[in-house]
Order: structure tokens, then sequence, then C-alpha cells
């Protein structure tokens, strides 16, 4: 979960979201540039934020459509229906 198109905020890395992989996440550290004690600090994904989220709080998704992920509203309703969250 991001909120911008680029990681260019939070970690200086010009990398485009929709170009990004899993194994780029798990590389790009978005705590450090503001303070060492975040330090390897990475992007969090969708499921992940549902889960730590699940009888705790209410969430709202914000989708961005930039035009690189076709049925993006659909997997995102696929991941909170599995995470038991549509209410």
């Amino acid at each position: 979960m991001i909120h911008d198109s680029d990681f260019m905020k939070v970690a200086g890395v010009e990398l485009k979201i929709w170009d990004t992989t899993l194994a780029d996440l798990a590389e790009i550290d978005i705590g450090e540039r503001f303070n060492p004690a975040f330090a390897r600090e990475r992007t969090p994904l969708l499921r992940d934020v549902l889960e730590q989220t699940r009888d705790r709080s209410k969430l709202l998704i914000e989708l961005k459509y930039y035009g690189h992920d076709e049925a993006l509203e659909q997997k995102v309703v696929d991941l909170v229906e599995a995470a038991g969250m549509a209410d």
C-alpha cells in the first residue's frame, strides 16, 4: 500500500509502483530516509494491512488507477472479501 505512484518521497527511488515486483518491495527501505530508527521498514501489502486491522479497526481503501492494472477494483474486492472484511 502506497499513496504515490513511485517511491521518491518515501525512499528516494524513482521506481513506479506498477513496475515494482514483490522482490523490489522487499528491498526498498521506506523508513531510514525519515529517521534511522525506522530503517528497514518496507511497504506493506494490502493483505498484511487487512490482517493487522481485522477486528481492530475499520479501513478506508483509496484506489488510484494509473492505467497499468486491469481489474484493480475486483482484485481489491477479492482481497477484502478473502480477509472477511467486506462489511
